[in-house]
């Protein structure tokens, strides 16, 4: 699993002239590989099957895969896709923060835990089209602390990414703060 693809926010195709990656919110959008196969297993039993551990795997995959990248000595600060308190306690752990922490570890960047925040319980994302994920998380995130991130660079974490629109609502609550690049991992992606 060696694929690691620059991806369209807007369109979630891989980037290109002809995209319209013009009008993407981020500077950068890294994944290990599609979600299909084992890695669709591992993420599923990662996430609903209470195989924490499954964490340390899925970070060391996402590092040795973005290692390399010159954006990983600009961060500032690790920033987990959040859950709702709500569903926090449903689900024990938030699978995006397990990521982002260990990474943090072997990276040696701070992972900011508490400063975005999901202000409102939504529906789960899989169950719905691509259009009522986009209303789904329209204005659920927000941040406790602006100042802290200004000029600064972030690596926003999460495990999957489907239609992008988690990751589009949290860089619209990140771009409040006047970050100064917003860059983007996660395990898989489609």
């Amino acid at each position: 699993m060696n694929i690691i693809q620059r991806v369209c926010q807007e369109c979630m195709q891989q980037q290109t002239a002809y995209c319209c990656k013009s009008r993407c919110n981020f500077t950068e959008y890294r994944c290990v590989t599609r979600y299909s196969g084992d890695i669709k297993k591992l993420l599923t039993n990662f996430k609903f099957c209470g195989k924490v551990h499954y964490g340390q795997l899925l970070a060391s995959l996402l590092f040795r895969n973005i290692a390399r990248m010159p954006f990983l000595q600009k961060i500032d600060f690790i920033i987990p896709v959040p859950m709702t308190a709500k569903k926090r306690i449903q689900r024990r752990y938030n699978q995006a923060e397990i990521i982002a922490t260990h990474l943090s570890k072997k990276m040696q960047v701070y992972c900011m835990k508490r400063n975005l925040v999901k202000i409102k319980n939504t529906k789960n994302q899989s169950s719905l089209s691509k259009e009522q994920r986009k209303q789904n998380v329209r204005n659920v995130f927000h941040l406790v602390n602006k100042s802290s991130l200004y000029q600064k660079n972030i690596l926003l974490i999460d495990d999957i990414c489907t239609t992008g629109n988690t990751l589009q609502a949290c860089i619209k609550a990140l771009k409040t703060a006047k970050c100064k690049n917003i860059y983007i991992a996660t395990i898989a992606y489609g």
